[in-house]
C-alpha cells in the first residue's frame, strides 16, 4: 500500500487539505514555476496525478473559506466522520454563512443528494429524516455469489497451470499455495457433504 509521506497518519480528508495546502504554500515559495509544473511535483512525491494535485488545493481553499464563513466547519470537514463529496464542498464555499449553515444542518436531516438540490434551488425545503429500510432477508445470496465466483477461480487455476512455469516459484511461494488449496479443498469437501446430504433428506 503507497503512503502518504508525511501525511499517512491523518484521514482521508485531512490528507488531501495537507497536500493541497502544501501546493498553495509550493506556490508562494516559487512563483517562477507554473501550476502544472509545481503540481506535477508533488503528484511525484504523493503517487497522484497533478490535476488531482490541483483539485486538492482547490478543496483545502474551500475548507478555508467555509471556516472563514462560518467557524468550527472546518474541523468538522477534516474529521474522518462527515462525509462529503469534494465538489459539494467547493460549491458551497462561495455561498454565505447563513446558507452554509443551512447547508450542513440539511446534510444531518436527509442527505448530501438534497442539500445540494436545495442550494441549487435556492429553496428551504424541510427535509424528512431518510428512513433506511433493512433489507430483506435471501437465504440464497451467500450461495449465489459463490455459484458465480467459483468459475473465475478455475479460469485463474487453468491459466497458471497452462501459461506459467511452476518450477521458477520460491519455495516460500510454493508453500503457501499449497496450504491455502488444502484449506480449500477441506472447505469443498464439508460444503459438498453438506449439500449432498441435503438432497439425500428431501
Amino acid at each position: 500500500m503507497i503512503k502518504m509521506h508525511t501525511y499517512n497518519n491523518l484521514n482521508y480528508e485531512h490528507n488531501i487539505y495537507s497536500i493541497g495546502k502544501e501546493y498553495e504554500k509550493e506556490k508562494l515559495l516559487h512563483n517562477d514555476l507554473s501550476s502544472i509544473t509545481i503540481s506535477e511535483k508533488l503528484g511525484k512525491k504523493y503517487h497522484k496525478s497533478g490535476s488531482s494535485i490541483q483539485k486538492y488545493a482547490e478543496f483545502a481553499r474551500a475548507v478555508d473559506r467555509i471556516e472563514a464563513k462560518v467557524q468550527g466547519k472546518k474541523e468538522l470537514l477534516l474529521s474522518g466522520k462527515f462525509k462529503v463529496l469534494r465538489e459539494s464542498i467547493v460549491r458551497i464555499s462561495h455561498s454565505s454563512p447563513k446558507n452554509i449553515e443551512q447547508f450542513f444542518k440539511e446534510i444531518e436531516l436527509c442527505g448530501e443528494i438534497q442539500a445540494i438540490e436545495n442550494f441549487k434551488n435556492q429553496q428551504n425545503i424541510q427535509c424528512v429524516p431518510e428512513v433506511k429500510k433493512t433489507p430483506e432477508y435471501n437465504p440464497n445470496s451467500s450461495v449465489t455469489s459463490l455459484y458465480f465466483t467459483i468459475p473465475s477461480w478455475c479460469k485463474m487455476i487453468d491459466d497458471l497451470l497452462n501459461n506459467a512455469n511452476l518450477n521458477n516459484i520460491s519455495n516460500e511461494t510454493n508453500k503457501k499455495l499449497i496450504d491455502v488449496l488444502n484449506d480449500l479443498d477441506d472447505s469443498i469437501i464439508k460444503l459438498l457433504m453438506k449439500l449432498e446430504g441435503k438432497i439425500k433428506n428431501e
